[in-house]
């Protein structure tokens, strides 16, 4: 039973694999960050490549940058579950700055 489970388990965990690289080809997952005065904005966006419409626009803002972070990537996750899309949000090294 336990070799059953390991093997379910590796097939799940390759079907993901497979389904987040293939939404990856098809979406841009990309994000932005503001400083203002003390204040922390982070917005990202997922942008489908064949159309360029921007399909989620979530932010979220905070007095430090790891709060603003932390409720975008909230928000991010709550809408890419309503789509049903299985895409992972940028982290906060790769957003583009804006000031």
């Amino acid at each position: 039973m336990g070799r059953l489970d390991k093997i379910k388990r590796e097939l799940m965990e390759e079907s993901n694999k497979r389904m987040l690289n293939e939404q990856e080809e098809k979406y841009l997952v990309s994000g932005t960050k503001f400083n203002m005065f003390g204040s922390h904005r982070i917005d990202i966006k997922i942008i489908d490549k064949s159309t360029s419409e921007i399909i989620i626009l979530v932010g979220g803002e905070g007095s430090s940058e790891k709060e603003a972070y932390d409720k975008s990537v909230e928000e991010f996750n709550k809408k890419i579950k309503e789509k049903g899309l299985n895409l992972q949000p940028p982290t906060i090294d790769k957003l583009e700055k804006n000031n």
